[in-house]
């Protein structure tokens, strides 16, 4: 944008003129080394890939201590593919490396173990990987999120110094699924698996290389890996977790509903000395109960985040009266009544909320109800949180809709950035 010299100016001129003085700043950069290189592109024609290469080149010949290279190209088949750098000596200081959009040959994973001693984090985006191992003793965080990759029989990841992980794991074609081996340093990991890509002994085998965690957020993990006794009784006891956030088990809740209830209560078996709880989107019929009733001793703080409370508040029922000493609340976005139903459920709902059980909650010092500008849930709401029996708690409601900014104007192409930017960094990175 900085280059067009007016609003009439055809977009290829402006981005020749950019290519040529980037291409003039790098030639001119004599420092030994670099600190850090990035790079944002969104599609480019070929004789720009060509500046690209070389641009990455160059980085690379700096020796820098952090890479990033973005693709923001619309087209998810239009991948930047790397140069082939070799085994230069070049990349050895390299301590942060963050790929988004980008194809990925067999010959990157032995770049990850033989040439880069002292990589400490590693992202890849919505990449195209053409390897099937990611093995580093030097690794610390480690984010692989959307990518895409050849049919191969199981993905393994060896990192014994890793202390974050973050694997959304869609599109894959690896018959035996994943295999970890994080070693007990683990200590942060998110875990999101799409319905019915892996096995149920595959995702307990996953989830049990997590035992060793202190904070756990897993999306979209089958209930059958949970409730299957054989499978659930070689779950090791997750004795160093702390911090614990849970999605549906499974995208067709008006099915499985039953099997996610209960496949909450037996996990929550193996949890003893979690302290934060976060269910987001679980929806439970009225007619379900927990089979496991496991007390939740040492929970200080409960949040339901988009749940569904048709069940006649029996999900937030059961965690307040198994948590004797829950100190926080938080109830954001969750819905009471479906509109659907029109004023016959709202008036159901209202009925329900006024013959429940009183909840006696000793410890309880605050609770907060978030929500969206008008919401018809909130009255019915309001009546539950403040007919909890508790002798210190304050309840604070928040209308979320006055905390958003409103968002300027501004190209597409800095709008991807910002996106993918936040998105990024999310993952701690």
């Amino acid at each position: 944008m900085h280059f067009r010299r007016s609003p009439y100016e055809p977009w290829t001129e402006t981005s020749v003129r950019m290519e040529r003085f980037v291409s003039k700043l790098l030639v001119l950069h004599d420092a030994p080394c670099l600190d850090a290189f990035r790079l944002a592109a969104s599609s480019a024609s070929h004789d720009s890939r060509r500046h690209i290469d070389a641009w990455v080149r160059r980085a690379i010949r700096g020796n820098p201590l952090v890479l990033e290279v973005r693709n923001m190209s619309s087209d998810g088949h239009d991948l930047y593919q790397l140069p082939h750098l070799g085994s230069s000596s070049r990349w050895r200081r390299l301590k942060r490396l963050k790929l988004i959009g980008v194809s990925l040959d067999h010959s990157f994973a032995k770049l990850l173990h033989y040439w880069w001693p002292h990589l400490e984090d590693l992202v890849l985006v919505q990449c195209q990987i053409g390897f099937c191992s990611i093995e580093s003793d030097r690794l610390n965080n480690l984010a692989i999120q959307y990518c895409t990759n050849p049919p191969a029989d199981v993905f393994v990841i060896r990192a014994s110094g890793l202390a974050a992980l973050s694997l959304a794991l869609h599109n894959n074609s690896y018959r035996n699924g994943v295999s970890l081996h994080v070693g007990n340093s683990l200590v942060r990991a998110s875990v999101t698996l799409k319905r019915d890509e892996f096995s149920p002994r595959n995702e307990a085998m996953i989830l049990g290389s997590l035992f060793n965690v202190a904070s756990l957020a897993m999306k979209d993990f089958q209930a059958m890996a949970i409730l299957d006794t054989e499978l659930f009784d070689k779950l090791p006891t997750f004795n160093n977790l702390r911090t614990l956030t849970l999605n549906p088990f499974s995208l067709n809740s008006t099915v499985c509903d039953v099997h996610n209830f209960k496949a909450l209560g037996r996990f929550l078996q193996k949890t003893p000395n979690m302290l934060m709880l976060t269910l987001e989107n679980f929806w439970v019929a009225p007619t379900v109960e927990l089979v496991e009733d496991p007390a939740l001793q040492n929970l200080r703080t409960l949040i339901l985040d988009s749940c569904s409370l048709h069940d006649n508040f029996g999900l937030l029922h059961h965690c307040l009266r198994n948590s004797p000493n829950l100190e926080k609340l938080i109830v954001q976005y969750c819905k009471v009544s479906d509109s659907s139903t029109g004023g016959e459920g709202n008036a159901k709902s209202k009925e329900e909320s006024q013959n429940m059980v009183p909840l006696h909650c000793p410890k309880l010092e605050s609770t907060e109800l978030r929500y969206h500008g008008h919401d018809a849930n909130i009255p019915i709401l309001r009546r539950l949180l403040l007919g909890i029996s508790a002798p210190k708690n304050s309840i604070k409601f928040t209308n979320m809709k006055y905390r958003t900014g409103r968002m300027r104007p501004c190209h597409w192409f800095a709008l991807t950035a910002r996106f993918v930017r936040a998105f990024t960094n999310s993952l701690g990175f």
